[in-house]
């Protein structure tokens, strides 16, 4: 199975919200995730993204590139969301891509050690939401990730 479907298929059974927001994995290439969410099922009392799917799907974006490099790199382990911080910059008023990239390879290389020694490591990792071509929402934030036991 390719990554993009096997995060899919990760998403469906293991997180919910992911059927209520209608998010979709769009693409990854390694180093980029994009998941793509229509407004529709996002929709707020003024016709824009509610700011709390927009924040579910950054986190999702976020998480799920974070999924996506464990797999890669032949790891497993929970992962979860320690902080997390939201700006909004515009209104989302349609259809919107939700997109993270972890390309610091040295931020990488120092997690994938501590993870491998320690069974536990942080990482920072930020999502943007697009819509319409610009960014209108930016988030930045840390995930740990453990060794299941």
């Amino acid at each position: 199975m390719d990554l993009v479907k096997e995060l899919q298929q990760t998403f469906d059974e293991n997180i919910p919200l992911v059927g209520g927001l209608e998010a979709k994995v769009e693409s990854y290439d390694g180093q980029t995730l994009e998941i793509a969410l229509p407004l529709a099922a996002n929709v707020n009392h003024k016709n824009t993204a509610f700011g709390g799917s927009l924040y579910c799907a950054a986190v999702l974006s976020a998480w799920g590139v974070l999924y996506l490099k464990l797999r890669e790199a032949k790891e497993e382990g929970v992962i979860v969301i320690f902080d997390g911080r939201i700006h909004y910059h515009k209104p989302v008023t349609t259809g919107f891509v939700s997109i993270s990239e972890q390309s610091d390879n040295a931020a990488w290389q120092r997690f994938l050690k501590i993870y491998r020694r320690m069974g536990k490591s942080r990482l920072k990792i930020n999502s943007d939401i697009i819509c319409g071509g610009e960014v209108c929402v930016s988030f930045m934030g840390e995930f740990v990730v453990q060794k299941s036991e």
